[in-house]
C-alpha cells in the first residue's frame, strides 16, 4: 500500500484560441517524457480565471456526432480503470498528454525500461484488483527480500529494517521494548478487516478509524512509542512511506495504513518499467478508438457536454455521464454549476510535489535492496533498483547505459512546487549525483552515464487530519451526471487509483440504469 504515487492531471498538448497560448515548456522539448512541472497546468488551466471558459471569442466549435454514454476526463490509471470497468458502454477518454497513463507510464533509456513515477505495489489483497490483473494477463514479479534497507547516518546498510533488522535500530533496552510494542500494534492494525485493508476506503469508517483520522501521525507515534523508539523515527517517517508530505502533515489513520504493511510478511510486486505496464494493458483493453490524447479539456457542464481543444480547434462532445479523474483543483476550474458543498470540498484538497531522477550507470551496481532509504541528509529520500532480484541484461548497443537507479526527491507543498518551477535540470541532477557518490564511494563520477529529471508538481493529495473522514467523502460524491474518481477520492497509491475507477464505474452504471428505468 505504501509509496505508489498516483495523481492525474487534466488533459492535452496545445492551447486553443480561447485563452492565451503558453510559452513552450522547455521540459517538454526533450526526447523523453519529463512529467508535469506545473508550467502548462498553471498557464492553461489555473490562470484562466474562475469557472469554465466559454471560448466565445474562439472559432465555431466542432461537435462530435457520437452519442457517448460516458466521457472520462483524464487518462491516467484512474481514468483507464474507470473506462475498463465501463466496458460495454460507449466511452471516450480525454487526456492532455501525447499518451495515456499519467504517472503510470514507462519510458526507455537504451534497452532499459523505467517508470516515470511509481515502481511497485503490494501484492493485491482486494479481489477486484487481483481479478483485474488476472483478466488482463499481467505477469508480475514478486520482489525478493530484502525489499527495503536503511542507510544509516554512520554509513551502515540495514536490510529489512522494519522486520528482521529492526533490533539493530534500537539503542537501549527501553527502545527495544518500545519497538516490540510498536511492531505488535502495527501488525494488529494491518490485520484489522477494514482499517488494515485500505485502500479502498469505505464510505463510512469505523469509530476507531474516525478517531485516528483526527490525530496527526507524528504526534501519535511520539505519544505512543516515544521519540527514540526508532532513532528519529517520527522525523524519518517524513522521508519514508510519507516522504512526499511528512509525518506531521498527515493523519494517524493514513500513516498507519501506509506503514503497517511493512511490519508484516506482505509481498510487493513490480514489472519491467514500473506501473506503466498496468496502464498499457488497460489502454489496450479499453481500445485505442476510445482514447483521445493531446486533448485539452477546458469546460465540463452539468448537461454532460465537454469542451476541449485538440490542436487549435475547439470541440464539444456530449455524454449521459462524465467522470472527472483529474486533481480536484483542476476539476474546480473545469466544472460549472457545482453546489457550494462540492466547491468547498474540491478547494480543501492539498497537494505535495516531488521529482524523480533516473541515474544511468555505465557499470553494474548492486543497491543491496529493492528500495534503499537514506537516513543521511541527501536530496533524495530513497533509491530504487527496478531490476532487483532479476538478472541485469548487458547493454544492447554501444553507448547505452548498463544500469538504471531511481532516486525520489520529496519536495513538500507550495515551497516545493516553487522550487520545482525554478530549479534547472542541471542543478538538480548535480545535487543528486553529489549525494549518490557520497553514499557509494566505489562509484566514480565517470561511471555516471547521465541523469534524467522527471517533475511532478501536484504529485499526490495530502491526507491531513480529518481528510479521509470529512473531505474525501464529499470529493467522491457525484453531482447529477458528474462523477469523481482519482486518488483524491481514495488514497494516494496505485490501489487507490484503481479502486477509485472501480467505484466510479459502479456509480455510473447505477445512474444510467436508473435513467433507463425511468423512461
Amino acid at each position: 500500500m505504501r509509496r505508489s504515487f498516483l495523481v492525474l492531471l487534466a488533459a492535452s498538448f496545445a492551447a486553443g484560441p480561447a485563452f492565451s497560448q503558453p510559452s513552450p515548456d522547455p521540459l517538454y522539448q526533450k526526447k523523453y517524457f519529463a512529467g508535469e512541472s506545473c508550467l502548462r497546468c498553471h498557464s492553461q488551466i489555473r490562470e484562466r480565471g474562475a469557472g469554465p471558459d466559454t471560448a466565445a471569442a474562439g472559432p465555431e466549435a466542432l461537435y462530435d456526432p457520437q452519442a457517448y454514454d460516458v466521457i472520462i476526463v483524464g487518462g491516467g490509471l484512474s481514468g483507464l480503470a474507470s473506462a475498463y470497468y465501463l466496458r460495454g458502454l460507449k466511452v471516450l477518454v480525454l487526456d492532455k498528454e501525447d499518451a495515456v497513463g499519467g504517472k503510470a507510464r514507462s519510458q526507455r533509456w537504451g534497452d532499459k525500461a523505467y517508470g516515470v513515477a511509481a515502481d511497485f505495489m503490494v501484492t493485491p489483497y482486494w479481489k477486484p484488483i487481483a481479478d483485474l490483473l488476472k483478466d488482463l494477463k499481467i505477469e508480475s514479479f514478486t520482489l525478493p527480500r530484502p525489499t527495503n534497507a536503511f542507510m544509516t547516518p554512520d554509513g551502515r546498510e540495514i536490510a529489512d529494517p522494519l522486520t528482521a533488522g529492526l533490533p539493530r535500530l534500537a539503542a537501549t533496552p527501553r527502545d527495544r521494548q518500545r519497538l516490540a510494542r510498536m511492531v505488535k500494534d502495527l501488525t494488529a492494525f494491518d490485520a484489522e478487516p477494514v482499517l488494515g485493508n485500505m485502500p479502498p476506503v469505505p464510505l463510512k469508517l469505523p469509530g476507531r478509524g474516525v478517531k485516528l483520522d483526527e490525530v496527526g501521525f507524528k504526534a501519535y507515534m511520539r505519544r505512543n512509542y516515544g521519540p527514540a523508539a526508532i532513532p528519529g523515527f517520527p522525523d524519518f517517517a517524513d522521508r519514508y512511506a510519507l516522504s512526499l508530505s511528512g509525518a506531521a502533515d498527515v493523519s494517524a489513520l493514513y500513516g498507519l495504513s501506509m506503514i503497517s504493511t511493512d511490519f508484516t510478511d506482505a509481498t510487493n510486486i513490480t514489472w519491467d518499467g514500473g506501473t506503466g505496464v498496468l496502464a498499457e494493458k488497460l489502454a489496450a483493453a479499453v481500445g485505442p478508438g476510445n482514447l483521445r490524447t493531446r486533448a485539452l479539456v477546458t469546460a465540463v457542464r452539468p448537461d454532460g457536454s465537454v469542451e476541449y481543444y485538440r490542436g487549435r480547434r475547439r470541440r464539444i462532445a456530449r455524454a449521459k455521464a462524465v467522470v472527472m479523474t483529474v486533481p480536484s483543483f483542476v476539476a474546480a476550474k473545469l466544472l460549472s454549476g457545482m453546489p457550494p458543498w462540492k466547491t468547498r470540498a474540491l478547494a480543501a484538497v492539498r497537494y505535495s510535489a516531488y521529482a524523480k531522477a533516473i541515474i544511468a550507470l555505465d557499470k553494474p551496481f548492486d543497491l543491496g535492496a529493492f528500495d534503499l532509504w537514506s537516513m543521511r541528509k541527501t536530496v533524495f529520500s530513497d533509491l530504487v533498483d527496478e531490476r532487483w532480484g532479476r538478472p541485469e541484461a548487458p547493454a544492447a548497443a554501444p553507448g547505452a547505459p548498463v544500469k538504471l537507479v531511481d532516486a525520489y526527491i520529496p519536495l513538500g507543498g507550495d515551497d516545493g512546487r516553487r522550487y520545482l518551477l525554478q530549479v534547472s535540470d542541471q542543478e538538480l541532477a548535480g545535487r543528486v549525483a553529489k549525494d549518490f557518490l557520497s553514499l557509494f564511494p566505489k562509484i566514480s563520477p565517470g561511471d555516471i552515464h547521465g541523469i534524467r529529471i522527471i517533475r511532478w508538481g501536484h504529485a499526490m493529495p495530502v491526507d491531513y487530519p480529518g481528510y479521509l473522514t470529512r473531505i474525501r467523502p464529499q470529493v467522491e460524491r457525484p453531482v447529477g451526471r458528474i462523477f469523481f474518481a482519482g486518488v483524491d477520492t481514495q488514497m494516494p497509491c496505485i490501489e487507490g487509483a484503481i479502486s477509485s475507477g472501480y467505484f466510479a464505474a459502479r456509480q455510473v452504471r447505477d445512474y444510467l440504469a436508473r435513467g433507463q428505468a425511468g423512461r
